[in-house]
């Protein structure tokens, strides 16, 4: 497995896997291949720098990515990562996320910081890599109220 950074073919050769990934459980959303290359490649030419496209002998033919961003020098926030569900995506996955925070580490990123749902399986994994939920933070979100009938 090996990752490098977005070449301009990418978004078209991830928006299907993108697609096909996020439909799976635990997240079983429902994205068209338009609406997946729309998202790619408005990340890849937003964040260039902290995209990579992963993998395994061909640089060609990706089997995945992580949409990063980086909010300083030192903090690095992976948006998303995916990867091709029949490309034996828990162990290709592993090792990906395991490079890639050597790596970042290497290079002097402090924290990589990621947000998941509490009981997706990717907590589970990324507790399994050394992640924990910093005590001095919590995620607040709110859902607004559907409009009334007197709105439009």
């Amino acid at each position: 497995m090996k990752y490098r950074s977005p070449e301009p073919v990418d978004p078209d050769l991830l928006a299907p896997i993108y697609a096909k990934a996020f439909a799976l459980p635990p997240y079983e959303e429902n994205w068209t291949i338009q609406k997946a290359l729309q998202r790619v490649r408005d990340h890849f030419e937003k964040h260039p720098d902290t995209s990579w496209v992963i993998y395994k002998t061909r640089p060609d033919l990706p089997l995945g990515a992580a949409l990063g961003v980086r909010e300083s020098e030192t903090r690095w926030i992976i948006q998303e990562c995916f990867i091709e569900p029949f490309a034996g995506r828990s162990a290709l996955g592993d090792l990906f996320v395991r490079r890639l925070f050597e790596d970042l580490r290497i290079g002097g990123t402090r924290p990589v910081e990621l947000f998941l749902e509490r009981h997706s399986p990717d907590y589970s994994f990324m507790r399994g890599l050394g992640m924990r939920t910093p005590s001095h933070m919590r995620m607040f979100s709110r859902f607004p109220a559907p409009p009334t009938p007197d709105e439009p």
